[in-house]
């Protein structure tokens, strides 16, 4: 805990706020400023100012309980779904020097403008990204290079990106063309299964 940080204060109780939530690891308050009403900012009693400070395990801790909340937040306001947030860093949008989780309940067309634009990237530029990417994710978890070489997937071999003039080949359930997966033993998710979960 950082003495000086207010949110260290207020996730350990030492500052008054609406709290919803409380464990050894973690805190959730109502926020004063909020997007929505219901939502919470969910608050590790550790201090970290950004996530790579944060331990692992709590990091963990705090998904674990950002789902029960969101899930409080669905029933509570019959919300269409949940925005769960993490700026990390000020460029990110992150306004106080403590981490925090927004738990941000969503109505259709509430306005909140929290949808990420669709930019596109040539194939080319995608395979440059996992390029780049891949040594830096591979060093930071310990991977052999085998296990990394299966990730590769060559820009020929990519599924073709779906634009308006081929989304109308849909299957029976109004859905683009599922693409195969290479390692056939993994199942695939059904989508329409996991929304049904949200009403």
């Amino acid at each position: 805990m950082d003495p000086n940080c207010i949110f260290c204060q207020i996730a350990q109780g030492k500052v008054a706020a609406k709290r919803v939530y409380d464990d050894e690891k973690c805190a959730a308050v109502l926020d004063i400023n909020p997007a929505a009403k219901g939502h919470m900012l969910l608050l590790p009693k550790t201090h970290a100012a950004v996530l790579p400070q944060l331990h692992p395990e709590e990091a963990g801790h705090l998904l674990v309980v950002a789902k029960s909340l969101s899930n409080a937040l669905l029933r509570a306001y019959k919300a269409g779904g949940t925005t769960i947030l993490l700026a990390n860093g000020a460029v990110a949008g992150q306004r106080a020097p403590h981490l925090m989780l927004h738990i941000i309940p969503r109505f259709e067309g509430d306005g909140l403008g929290l949808i990420l634009p669709k930019k596109g990237i040539a194939p080319d530029d995608l395979q440059k990204c996992q390029e780049l990417l891949l040594p830096k994710v591979s060093k930071a978890f310990g991977l052999s290079d085998d296990i990394v070489a299966k990730w590769k997937v060559t820009v020929e071999k990519m599924p073709p990106k779906i634009t308006e003039a081929n989304a109308d080949q849909k299957t029976p359930r109004g859905r683009p063309e599922a693409q195969p997966v290479q390692d056939n033993s993994k199942k695939e998710v059904d989508l329409d299964m996991i929304s049904r979960l949200f009403k």
